[in-house]
């Protein structure tokens, strides 16, 4: 039984050389997990508020718990603060990536994470 199918589908799949990107970036986030870490995803309308601002004030809100959780178990650890935040198709529920409100709500974001120190 194949117990890494993404990450050997990615590496059959994806040769060109701008692939570099995804590839180190994919082995970085498996190694993030591996180590107890974890990510946190938004999607306005399935598991946050259908609006972009619930979507991303539940995102913030989340981003600054794990913060100070972290820094109750261990003070002084680093944090970065960082989030991910898309949309469903209201039809099937899928994650719609590239969209206009997956665009707006990066921008946001960058914006309000630029004022949290």
């Amino acid at each position: 039984m194949n117990t890494q199918p993404i990450a050997d589908f990615i590496k059959h799949h994806y040769r060109h050389f701008n692939s570099a990107a995804l590839i180190d970036a994919a082995e970085a986030y498996k190694r993030h997990l591996a180590d107890g870490g974890k990510m946190m995803v938004t999607l306005a309308g399935a598991m946050s508020p259908v609006t972009l601002a619930g979507a991303l004030t539940e995102q913030n809100a989340e981003v600054l718990f794990m913060a100070t959780l972290a820094q109750l178990v261990r003070p002084g650890a680093p944090v970065i603060y960082g989030g991910f935040t898309s949309n469903v198709d209201m039809r099937s529920g899928a994650p719609a990536f590239g969209t206009p409100e997956y665009a707006k709500a990066a921008f946001e974001f960058v914006l309000a994470s630029s004022r949290t120190r």
